[in-house]
Protein backbone atom coordinates (compact mmCIF):
# COMPACT_ATOMS: atom_id res chain seq x y z
CA UNK A 1 0.00 0.00 0.00
CA UNK A 2 2.93 2.49 0.74
CA UNK A 3 4.96 1.66 -2.51
CA UNK A 4 1.13 2.70 -4.21
CA UNK A 5 1.00 5.66 -2.09
CA UNK A 6 4.05 6.98 -3.71
CA UNK A 7 3.40 6.32 -7.32
CA UNK A 8 0.10 8.14 -6.75
CA UNK A 9 1.60 11.17 -4.85
CA UNK A 10 3.89 11.19 -8.47
CA UNK A 11 1.38 10.80 -10.38
CA UNK A 12 -1.12 12.81 -8.57
CA UNK A 13 2.19 15.72 -8.92
CA UNK A 14 2.04 15.50 -12.40
CA UNK A 15 -1.83 15.46 -13.40
CA UNK A 16 -2.44 17.98 -10.84
CA UNK A 17 0.33 20.18 -12.56
CA UNK A 18 -1.19 19.48 -16.03
CA UNK A 19 -4.65 20.44 -14.35
CA UNK A 20 -3.37 23.77 -13.07
CA UNK A 21 -1.68 24.66 -16.15
CA UNK A 22 -4.70 23.54 -18.26
CA UNK A 23 -7.31 25.07 -15.77
CA UNK A 24 -5.52 28.77 -15.25
CA UNK A 25 -5.11 28.86 -19.43
CA UNK A 26 -9.29 28.28 -19.27
CA UNK A 27 -9.23 30.88 -16.98
CA UNK A 28 -7.34 33.51 -18.39
CA UNK A 29 -9.23 33.10 -21.64
CA UNK A 30 -12.41 33.33 -20.28
CA UNK A 31 -11.67 36.33 -18.16
CA UNK A 32 -10.23 38.05 -21.16
CA UNK A 33 -13.32 36.96 -23.04
CA UNK A 34 -16.01 38.03 -20.30
CA UNK A 35 -15.39 38.64 -17.18
CA UNK A 36 -12.48 41.20 -18.48
CA UNK A 37 -14.90 43.01 -20.47
CA UNK A 38 -17.64 43.30 -17.70
CA UNK A 39 -14.94 44.39 -15.28
CA UNK A 40 -13.62 47.03 -17.39
CA UNK A 41 -16.94 48.18 -18.36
Amino acid sequence: MASKTGRAKKLSRRSFLKLVGGASLVGVSLNLAGCGNTANS
